[in-house]
């Protein structure tokens, strides 16, 4: 009995680290120094509820120089779909906080000037038509083209990573709520997706991830691109399990991320 009771104890102690949580633990070199923006929202927490911003500002210090947000606005206080949001400033920090659904849907060059890299801690939801994927993947073009390294945080794609459905988007038919062709229900975590985006970028079909520093991996590609892994996550975990954080209060528990696929 006190064997099983310490099993049970360890296998509720076991959790999923998101790619955050593993930058906070390991403070990676290539950080020091760095001036950085960070593209976040109010699912991008510790498992402690820090938001990405502390956790970031405490690695980096006066390094965090701009913040960016996707729809919905950087505090998640525009739930009405698509109300865009303007741009502000950080009352505590001082900096900049651009939106990433306001006049352009992606960072600007004057936004990135400020930048030597950008973090990117977003929750998916793990279906084609949120535009939180897509809003990573205009920032990793808009990198590209400045010049910026940008590095995912990856988080779990809450439906899984083993089944896929719908129907891939057609040539011509790219939008917003779809910018790249992959299926409504695409299996992939954010830090895959943008891996992937990267390398149709630069026209290429595949191609295996390069060797890292043991904390982040670098994706081959137009955009200089690292993805820092999760720990933990299996491809089998769904949202119910891995409880991630809903990304809008829109999806009232973990649960409702489970419904866009088959009603879209």
């Amino acid at each position: 009995m006190a064997t099983a009771g310490r099993k049970a104890r360890g296998r509720r102690a076991a959790r999923v680290l998101t790619g955050l949580e593993v930058l906070a633990r390991e403070r990676p070199r290539w950080l020091r120094g760095r001036r950085v923006g960070l593209l976040l929202h109010p699912a991008s927490v510790t498992a402690e509820l820090v938001s990405a911003r502390d956790v970031v500002r405490r690695l980096c210090g006066e390094g965090l120089r701009a913040l960016f947000g996707p729809q919905h606005g950087f505090a998640g206080e525009k739930q009405d779909n698509m109300i865009e949001s303007g741009h502000g400033i950080d009352p505590e920090l001082g900096i900049p906080v651009y939106s990433l659904y306001s006049e352009t849907r992606s960072p600007t060059p004057e936004m990135l000037e400020g930048i030597d890299l950008l973090l990117v801690d977003l929750q998916d939801v793990g279906t084609r038509v949120y535009t939180f994927e897509w809003t990573t993947a205009l920032a990793l073009e808009a990198c590209a083209a400045a010049g910026k390294e940008v590095v995912i945080l990856d988080r779990p794609n809450p439906l899984g990573g083993e089944a896929l459905e719908g129907n891939l988007i057609r040539e011509g038919y790219t939008s917003f709520v779809g910018l790249y062709p992959v299926p409504m229900r695409h299996g992939l975590t954010l830090g895959e997706l943008a891996a992937l985006v990267n390398l149709r970028m630069a026209g290429g079909d595949g191609g295996a991830v390069e060797g890292g520093d043991g904390v982040a991996v670098r994706c081959p590609g137009r955009c200089a691109l690292r993805v820092v892994p999760m720990a933990g996550w299996r491809r089998r975990t769904i949202a119910i399990s891995c409880k991630a954080n809903t990304p809008r209060r829109g999806l009232l528990r973990p649960a409702s991320m489970t419904i866009p696929p088959p009603s879209l």
